[in-house]
This record gives C-alpha cells, structure tokens and sequence, in this order.
C-alpha cells in the first residue's frame, strides 16, 4: 500500500503539467543547494536556481541566494538572507529578507509556518527604478506526511505575497500553490519533485496564471 502511495504521488506531480499544457504559462525552476550545519542550532545554505518559461524554452531568470538560520528554541527558527536576481533584457535585482519559521508536529505530520519581509531593488541597465522597490510580506504555511516505512515524503504550501508600498492599495498581488514530493538520494543528497500554480497580479504586472513544473537537488554536509 505504501508503494503504491508512493508511485501515485510521483505520478500526479508528473501528470499535472501534462494536463494543463495548453493553459497559459508552463514554466519550469530547477535549483541546486547547498546546506552546511556551523553547530547544532546555526545552519548556512546557498542555492542557486534557474528559470525557464514559454513551455521551457525562453530563459526568464537565474538567481543565486544565501540564507543564514538560526534556532532560538526547539520550535522556532529565525533567519536572514540575500539574493541576486538577473533576469531577461538585462535586468537584475538585489533581495534582502528576514524569515520568521515555526514548526509543528502531529503525527505524520509537520507543519510548518513561514512569513517574511524583503526588500528588492530592481535595476535595468544598471539605473535603478525607483517606483519598482518593493516592500513584501510573505505568509505561506507547509504541510509534510511521513508515509510510513517509505522514504518518499508528499508536500504542499500555500503562499501568499502581500504588498506593502503599493502607491495605489496594499493587497495580496502572488498567490502559490504548489504539491509534491520529496524523496533522499544518498545519506547527505535529497531531492524535491513539485508542481506550482501561481497568480500575478500587480500594479507593474499584467495578470498571469503560471503553472510551474519544479526539481531541486539538495546537498547536506
């Protein structure tokens, strides 16, 4: 029963952008991290990630992002990071965030909360946009299931991005949902399998239904 649970969440996370291949955007985000324990209760991660968009075949981003973790309790976790965006038509960005994490367990089940505030600056052709320096607030919430006597663990998150320096009305301008699985490779290398439905819709954006097919590998050590 549990292999069969296995085989069937894999299935799903592949068929689902099979079936939605005709709506609008199908994109993929393929990413590679690297994670170092400093102590117990310290971590640093590095990922680095690349996107593609138009059925996979026109570059639209690549960015690299740093994350520095720290435990103040057994539940909770706080952090700070940085990212470098460059994207298509020569314009980058840079990303300042900090993440406040709490995490449960009943169960199988973990569930995690997530919110975060970032600050990006966004450049083209290395002038700096005013107008586009975005102030956000992220709230997502994870829920992972150990199936048991399997490795294979299913996943899903809900996220949401809420503006905070909209000139005409803060409001929840991204919205992400995404389903998959997560599954370890080798003692220190694991591997996520997902699929991400995302709306857009903002004051510098015109509004977008994304459907996202995702694959990161994961290094701990």
């Amino acid at each position: 029963m549990n292999k069969i649970l296995s085989v069937f969440f894999v299935f799903i996370c592949t068929l689902c952008p099979t079936l939605l291949w005709s709506q609008n955007n199908v994109a993929t985000w393929n990413s590679v991290s690297l994670k170092h324990e400093i102590t117990d209760n310290l971590n640093i991660t590095i990922n680095e990630e690349l996107r593609f968009e138009d059925y996979y075949s026109e570059f639209n981003k690549f960015l690299s992002e740093l994350t520095i973790n720290r435990k103040i309790l057994k539940k909770l976790c706080l952090g700070i990071g940085y990212r470098f965006d460059f994207e298509q038509t020569d314009k980058y960005a840079h990303r300042c965030f900090f993440d406040f994490k709490y995490q449960i367990k009943i169960n199988r089940f973990k569930i995690q909360f997530k919110e975060r505030y970032q600050y990006k600056i966004q450049y083209v052709d290395k002038l700096i946009l005013g107008e586009t320096n975005f102030h956000h607030l992220r709230h997502r919430i994870r829920v992972k299931y150990n199936i048991p006597k399997s490795s294979i663990e299913p996943f899903c998150k809900v996220e949401f991005y809420q503006s905070l320096n909209n000139p005409i009305r803060n409001r929840i301008d991204k919205q992400r949902y995404t389903f998959g699985v997560g599954f370890p490779v080798t003692s220190f290398l694991s591997s996520d399998l997902f699929f991400r439905y995302q709306i857009r819709d903002n004051k510098y954006q015109r509004y977008s239904e994304d459907f996202i097919v995702g694959l990161s590998i994961n290094f701990n050590i």
